[in-house]
């Protein structure tokens, strides 16, 4: 049996941008805007409160290290439920450049999965698909 040769490769890693605390304030509060003004109501409208089902009850936004995830608040009627009210990220914006984002979405094998394909969109855009694409509406 003839012997695999191994060899070292090196790992590229991303880049990271790293915004400053007024920038993460002025970032932080146009995403709040959208989640109130526009993604809230969308989301909120579609759900009635059946009596064994998931409810949506909020959806809020924050800073983890470099990440920046909106985070959907389930409220969880059904009798053999485990804890009546949790949290769940459903979209995650990393910052490329300080106008670009990569956008990804929590899939089911626990992974978070780039939609952008690592080019990255504007933070308009991004706000855009997590409206329209149906990977980021959580129950």
């Amino acid at each position: 049996m003839k012997k695999v040769k191994r060899v070292w490769v090196l790992k590229t890693i991303k880049a990271r941008t790293s915004f400053s605390p007024q920038q993460k304030a002025i970032f932080e509060k146009q995403c709040e805007e959208f989640i109130n003004l526009t993604f809230k109501p969308k989301a909120l409208k579609q759900f009635s409160s059946y009596k064994n089902e998931r409810i949506l009850v909020d959806i809020y936004c924050k800073w983890h290290r470099e990440f920046f995830y909106f985070i959907a608040v389930i409220k969880d009627n059904r009798p053999d439920v485990i804890a009546p009210e949790y949290e769940d990220k459903i979209a995650r914006l990393e910052p490329k450049t300080d106008t670009l984002f990569y956008l990804s979405y929590f899939r089911h094998t626990r992974e978070w999965f780039d939609i952008t394909l690592g080019q990255g969109f504007s933070l308009k855009d991004c706000l855009q698909s997590i409206l329209d694409l149906p990977y980021f509406f959580p129950v």
